[in-house]
């Protein structure tokens, strides 16, 4: 849902008791896949109901280095605009 901006459905899977913070099999959190995917909306959505800003998936990547190699740079912005920790790197650095 966070990949594709589907707001109304994390809204459905939260009411749910979903957890926002928790990882897929993947390793990756939502709001993550909505950074790499360019969803400013569903990282809106995310980080007002519990999202980490800066919770890396397994590769260390967080949303805003996800959102940068990505070339989203709305959702980079966005990210960076609510806080996120540039100094943060990756395994690749």
């Amino acid at each position: 849902a966070a990949s594709n901006d589907h707001v109304e459905t994390m809204k459905l899977w939260l009411a749910k008791g979903a957890d926002i913070k928790r990882a897929d099999s993947d390793g990756y959190p939502a709001l993550n896949w909505a950074a790499e995917h360019g969803q400013v909306d569903a990282a809106r959505y995310l980080l007002a109901n519990g999202a980490e800003l800066d919770l890396p998936v397994n590769s260390g990547a967080t949303p805003f280095i996800s959102a940068c190699i990505h070339g989203r740079v709305d959702v980079a912005r966005f990210l960076l605009e609510s806080g996120a920790d540039i100094e943060k790197r990756d395994r690749n650095g």
